[in-house]
C-alpha cells in the first residue's frame, strides 16, 4: 500500500519539462477555444432571438476589456492549433517522440512569431480606439 502512495504522490507532483508544460498549455488554451466558440454562436442566435440584447452584447465586446481578452483567445487558438501539429506530428511517427524538447521548442517560436504581430496589431487597434466615443 506505501507504494501505491508513493506513487500517486509522485506523480502528481510537478516537474515542469517542457512536454509538461505544453501539455498544460495545450489543455488550457483548448478550454478557452471551447469557451469562445460557445460565446461566439450564443451571441449570433441572439441576432435572431433578442436583437436588442444582442446590440447591448455587442457593445459589451467592444469595451477594452474585450478587447483584451479577443487577443488572449486569439493567442489561445493559435497556440492550441500549432501545438496540435506537433502532436498530430509525434503521434504520427512514434519514434519521434525522443524529439519532443526539440518540437516543444519550434512550437514557441512558430508561435512567437505568428503571434506577436497578430498581438502587436490588435494592440494598436485597442489603443487607437481608446479614446473614440463612437466605439
Amino acid at each position: 500500500m506505501s507504494s501505491l502512495t508513493d506513487t500517486l504522490k509522485e506523480g502528481l507532483q510537478y516537474r515542469g519539462q517542457s512536454g509538461q508544460w505544453a501539455w498544460i498549455f495545450h489543455r488550457v488554451s483548448g478550454l478557452l477555444t471551447v469557451v469562445f466558440i460557445v460565446t461566439h454562436v450564443l451571441d449570433s442566435t441572439l441576432i435572431t432571438f433578442f436583437p436588442r440584447l444582442y446590440d447591448r452584447t455587442i457593445r459589451l465586446f467592444k469595451s477594452p476589456p474585450a478587447a483584451l481578452g479577443e487577443i488572449i483567445v486569439i493567442g489561445a487558438v493559435l497556440y492550441h492549433a500549432v501545438n496540435g501539429l506537433r502532436v498530430t506530428v509525434l503521434d504520427y511517427k512514434p519514434e519521434w517522440w525522443q524529439h519532443q524538447k526539440k518540437a516543444t521548442q519550434a512550437v514557441r517560436v512558430a508561435f512567437a512569431l505568428l503571434y506577436g504581430p497578430i498581438a502587436a496589431r490588435m494592440l494598436i487597434g485597442l489603443f487607437q480606439n481608446l479614446g473614440r466615443k463612437d466605439s
